[in-house]
């Protein structure tokens, strides 16, 4: 895919009510096999999200932050009827680990750190196969970079079968449109390292240049 010959749209420009979910990415690396419902996530609606170059705002006594540069892909329901790929995106989904981590049920207590979006989606009709991105962390004078990729050659799960586990989601239509983070199976790049107050996350894309750039900001 090209994504230089791909004419971009304003995220802000788009139409109807507009959901926001995610797959809980420990437990799609090894596919689906059945047709239940992989574990979700919901994160609100799309207003609820910061914007390319926000602040990522998160309680004080977060226990293990991570950022999380992810593919998000753009869904059409068709006036709640059927889930319909359209494009996508990209965004950044801080979660706190050390929820995660006490408890696989609190996925909900773990995305309670706000995520990020991209400025533009990009039509498509399937998601990127593969893309080169560089995440960098920005922690005072210090500056580090991580490389990775993200896209379909990286998550165990065919578009259709993560279209139909969709369609399962609580409350899928009752949106016009629905943002699906699709995970981070690519790692995380400071796993050892949780994100800090202040720190500044930015996502790079192979020809598509910086993306997000985001600080991190805790608050009582």
């Amino acid at each position: 895919m090209e994504m230089k010959n791909i004419s971009p749209f304003l995220v802000r420009d788009l139409k109807g009510r507009i959901g926001v979910y995610g797959f809980a990415k420990s437990y799609i690396s090894n596919g689906i096999k059945d047709d239940s419902v992989p574990p979700y996530f919901f994160r609100g609606e799309i207003g609820d999200l910061a914007s390319a170059n926000g602040n990522l705002n998160t309680l004080t006594q977060s226990k293990v932050l991570s950022e999380e540069m992810e593919l998000v892909w753009l869904i059409d329901t068709e006036k709640g009827t059927t889930c319909r790929f359209i494009g996508f995106m990209f965004g950044n989904d801080l979660t706190d680990l050390g929820e995660f981590r006490q408890d696989a049920a609190r996925i909900l207590h773990a995305k309670l750190p706000q995520a990020s979006i991209s400025d533009h989606w990009w039509p498509s009709l399937q998601p990127p196969s593969s893309l080169n991105i560089t995440v960098t962390r920005h922690r005072g004078d210090n500056v580090q970079n991580y490389f990775a990729k993200v896209g379909m050659d990286h998550l165990s799960i065919s578009l259709d079968t993560a279209l139909k586990a969709v369609s399962k989601m609580a409350g899928w239509k009752h949106f016009d449109k629905i943002l699906l983070f699709t995970g981070a199976p690519r790692g995380f790049a400071w796993k050892d390292e949780p994100a800090l107050d202040n720190d500044r996350f930015e996502l790079i894309v192979d020809e598509l240049g910086s993306i997000l750039h985001n600080r991190i900001n805790c608050y009582d």
